[in-house]
């Protein structure tokens, strides 16, 4: 299984993997971000 992924692993460099991170990372603050404010906008009651 390791030896299919490592083609693969070779094309993507560390710095690809860093931009990936970042931009994973990155949507998932600005969804939570979002839905709070979504939630916050929301009348209660």
């Amino acid at each position: 299984m390791a030896a299919r992924l490592r083609p693969t692993a070779r094309l993507l460099s560390p710095s690809g993997w860093t931009a990936l991170g970042i931009l994973v990372m990155g949507l998932s603050i600005g969804l939570a971000a979002g839905l709070t404010l979504w939630a916050r906008g929301l009348p209660h009651g």
